[in-house]
């Protein structure tokens, strides 16, 4: 394997699921298909059509079925027909083993992986919880910085321990393609922020800066797909978030 080995025993490992583009462009455009399915299954057979389900009838038939539905006031006045199910947001699954000489930076990440802490202290009504947390800035060639989970732009975070300092095995680990690091506001000033490191050779800009705490032991293709939405001054071309997280038991 050409993953470093960095960790001894007893290593944890979290996942994330990453997604890229719009949750509400998604959700409407669902809608809009559970509409078009709901449609066939309670009033295809009356139009003649004998398929079984929605998935059954060809795209020039659902055009018909479109047709129809757009015509019936009753169905129309529901919202939009959806004649295709849209694709997943998620780009995939990264498994990240976390380091057994850096306790509080592993045990911050895991906790807002799972969430387990609850609400923020100080907004209310944010979780201290990656998912659903903005991937906001993903430099081409460099890195993807995300988990403020306050303001979901960099200008916040909040970590379990309020901000926390900088544990010395993380700041010797040499950063590489797949590391897992703490993003920061200077020195010991750790919250919830972190980043994927996409390149082996930029090491000059953080070996030394940041704590790395993890490397991306499975999914480490989805950093080509993060990096294809990435811009050289770090505004991803579309939406990027972790959709979901949690502990891997």
């Amino acid at each position: 394997s050409s993953l470093p080995i960095i960790m001894s025993k007893a290593q944890q490992r979290v996942w994330m699921d990453i997604a890229i583009g719009d949750q509400q462009v998604y959700d409407a455009k669902l809608e809009a298909y559970n509409r078009a399915v709901d449609f066939f299954t309670k009033v295809g057979s009356n139009y003649g059509f004998t398929q079984n389900s929605f998935e059954d009838i060809s795209l020039e038939e659902r055009e018909t079925l479109k047709e129809i539905y757009n015509s019936d006031p009753t169905w129309s006045s529901k919202g939009e027909f959806g004649s295709t199910k849209p694709a997943s947001l998620i780009a995939g699954r990264v498994v990240i083993e976390l380091a057994t000489d850096t306790p509080k930076a592993t045990a911050n990440f895991v906790a807002l992986c799972t969430g387990e802490k609850g609400k923020s202290k100080f907004k209310k009504e944010k979780d201290l919880h990656y998912k659903g947390c903005p991937m906001h800035r993903i430099i081409s060639g460099y890195m993807a910085q995300g988990g403020d989970v306050i303001n979901g732009d960099g200008s916040g975070g909040e970590s379990i321990y309020g901000k926390f300092n900088d544990e010395q095995p993380g700041l010797k680990r040499k950063f590489v393609r797949g590391t897992v690091g703490m993003a920061n506001s200077g020195k010991n000033s750790n919250t919830s922020g972190f980043f994927f490191m996409f390149s082996d050779n930029q090491g000059a800009k953080v070996n030394g800066k940041y704590v790395a705490f993890g490397q991306i032991v499975e999914g480490i293709e989805v950093l080509d797909k993060l990096e294809a939405v990435g811009t050289a001054d770090g505004q991803p071309k579309e939406k990027v978030f972790v959709y979901n997280s949690g502990l891997i038991a």
